[in-house]
């Protein structure tokens, strides 16, 4: 169709336009000493969050499309709830992750992908796409500061991020169809 098309080729123009205009406005900014102020609290009240949408709606989307039950768009969440809690997952499974590149701490890592877990079960695979690529995003922003220029390894480390991202969104896409 011509007009997604358009609408496609004005985003990505448009994309690196601003980018270029606003390049100094962002700017990866290491972490101080001691300014690690996380909450383990935090990724507990997303995950008593995630149980009472899935209580509610007695349904887990990805298990319930999986098996056959119910299509894509049946999910029905607690309502407010769930919105709230899909953006607390997206906010801080990002800044999660910032913390494990400035601390190597592979807990941050894991508690990272623990809550991107749950958008993986609620079968949101836009908002679960959009992690991973702000994580990768994170990862090179990162490495710029660091090396002040990728270096061949991250290169390659990110070609196979997005290659799995690309690859996961397929198969979330593929699984919404119901092609196995």
């Amino acid at each position: 169709n011509g007009v997604t098309l358009s609408f496609f080729l004005t985003s990505i123009i448009l994309s690196f336009v601003l980018g270029a205009i606003f390049r100094k406005a962002f700017v990866y900014v290491p972490l101080d000493d001691h300014e690690d102020d996380r909450n383990h609290s935090v990724t507990i009240l997303i995950w008593i969050m995630a149980i009472a949408d899935f209580a509610y709606s007695r349904d887990i989307p990805l298990f319930s499309i999986l098996l056959g039950r119910t299509s894509y768009s049946d999910f029905a969440g607690l309502p407010l709830v769930h919105t709230i809690l899909e953006n607390m997952v997206i906010f801080y499974s990002a800044y999660l992750f910032y913390l494990f590149l400035e601390t190597k701490d592979k807990n941050l890592l894991i508690e990272s992908l623990s809550i991107l877990l749950i958008l993986l079960l609620l079968f949101h695979k836009g908002a679960l796409s959009f992690c991973i690529f702000s994580i990768i995003n994170l990862g090179v922003a990162k490495a710029k500061s660091v090396y002040g220029r990728l270096k061949g390894k991250t290169i390659v480390w990110i070609v196979i991020a997005v290659l799995l991202l690309i690859y996961i969104n397929g198969g979330l896409t593929n699984l919404r169809s119901g092609v196995s």
